[in-house]
């Protein structure tokens, strides 16, 4: 395993990166504490898609990006070297 690297104890998932979270009860992934707080209900886990989250290139749930840090990364990559 590299540095940052985990694996959960229930399921066996790995993810990398200290604010990662996985939920016990329905084994989905999330970017940080938030997104998988925004996930869970009274009534037990929501679909995060359902709970305006979206899926990151990781396969982790997540905060959609704002149009404004979309258009920073895309001039970010564009700009010379």
């Amino acid at each position: 395993m590299t540095a940052g690297t985990w694996t959960t104890s229930c399921c066996g998932q790995k993810y990398t990166g200290s604010n990662t979270a996985h939920c016990t009860s329905c084994h989905h992934g999330f970017t940080g504490p938030s997104a998988f707080d925004r996930h869970m209900t009274l009534d037990g886990c929501k679909n995060p898609a359902k709970s305006g989250l979206v899926l990151d290139r990781r396969g982790l749930w997540g905060w959609p990006r704002s149009s404004r840090m979309t258009g920073f990364l895309k001039r970010k990559r564009q700009a010379p070297a």
